[in-house]
């Protein structure tokens, strides 16, 4: 009994340290007010129609949806609605069912519906055509696949607001030969974690080890690998992310790739928001070097904590050195 209450002496006041450290780290303030330049609502306007979807340096957004969370679980401080204006076009989204409704989750957390969300995207899609957006439901909670599609159908698919294989390539080699020009205006819908064919706008995604044959998209993710920092992420998680494209592509069976550049707290302590913080200037640097790696041409999804207009920026300009968009005029 003595040892018991020893334990709890010295387990309640470190936990109360660790969650005093969290929020003197991560802080109670938001970001400043970001806002976009106009052209980056509509920055895929400037790419030619016969450009591949894969080969396009694209804006994502890491569990996108979680602006309002505590800090522990919010690795975005802007909604999608916003993010979108920022240049954003990949989304992972994680829909929860619950008996309030489908709010969008990260671990053990719920935020905002996912019906509202949903409603951002509707709107934006509709008053920019000549975009087109990529959204992941990577993870599931709550028997919540169904429901996803249902709304997804009744919202999107209704207006022809998303991308449909109607060809006789199965779906690794549609996605893998889509076209810019033949998906504008529209979505295209990937699922994880399910091998249920719900039908021909479905597209089905790979695991974070991406050990799934024939999958359209992967978004490898080696956890262990980016809990060590950010020189740990770019020097050892990067290459492997790299050699395993490359192999695919050899096979022809390259779809969707998403490059995974945020760091992960295995604590639970230090939060996304600072871990970010401590690497966003040396992510920044690395992202915008990309122009002179030799992985460019494969350089398509480049995912990313906290959105803001700069980072979405200088994934979109790797589009530039790339040759698929001109440097604008000064």
């Amino acid at each position: 009994m003595i040892k018991k209450i020893l334990m709890l002496l010295l387990i309640i006041p470190a936990l109360f340290l660790a969650g005093v450290l969290g929020l003197y780290l991560n802080g109670t303030c938001r970001y400043k007010n970001h806002v976009a330049d106009e052209a980056l609502s509509s920055w895929m306007m400037y790419i030619p129609d016969e450009t591949l979807i894969k080969e396009i340096a694209i804006p994502g957004s890491h569990d996108a949806g979680t602006e309002g969370m505590p800090w522990p679980f919010r690795t975005q401080n802007y909604s999608i609605g916003k993010q979108l204006t920022f240049g954003a076009r990949y989304f992972d989204i994680r829909v929860n069912k619950t008996e309030k409704g489908y709010p969008i989750f990260h671990s053990s957390m719920n935020g905002v519906d996912f019906r509202d969300v949903l409603a951002q995207i509707k709107e934006f899609i509709k008053a920019h055509p000549s975009e087109v957006l990529m959204l992941d439901f990577q993870h599931f909670k709550g028997d919540s696949q169904s429901d996803v599609y249902e709304f997804l159908s009744n919202e999107l698919d209704k207006e022809n607001l998303i991308v449909h294989n109607k060809t006789d390539k199965n779906d690794v080699e549609f996605i893998g030969s889509l076209t810019l020009g033949e998906a504008r205006g529209k979505c295209i819908i990937f699922y994880g974690g399910t091998e249920n064919d719900f039908s021909d706008w479905v597209f089905l995604r790979n695991n974070d080890e991406c050990t799934k044959d024939n999958m359209t998209l992967d978004s490898y993710y080696l956890g262990k690998l980016h809990r060590g920092g950010h020189e740990v992420l770019v020097k050892e998680a990067h290459p492997v992310y790299f050699e395993h494209l490359a192999k695919k592509q050899q096979e022809n069976k390259d779809g969707i790739f998403v490059l995974q550049c945020q760091l992960t707290d295995g604590k639970g302590i230090f939060g996304p928001w600072s871990l970010e913080r401590g690497q966003e200037r040396k992510m920044g640097e690395y992202v915008r070097n990309l122009k002179d790696s030799p992985n460019l041409k494969s350089i398509n999804v480049v995912m990313r904590d906290f959105l803001i207009p700069e980072k979405c920026q200088d994934i979109v300009d790797l589009n530039i050195a790339k040759g698929l968009m001109e440097k604008p005029e000064s």
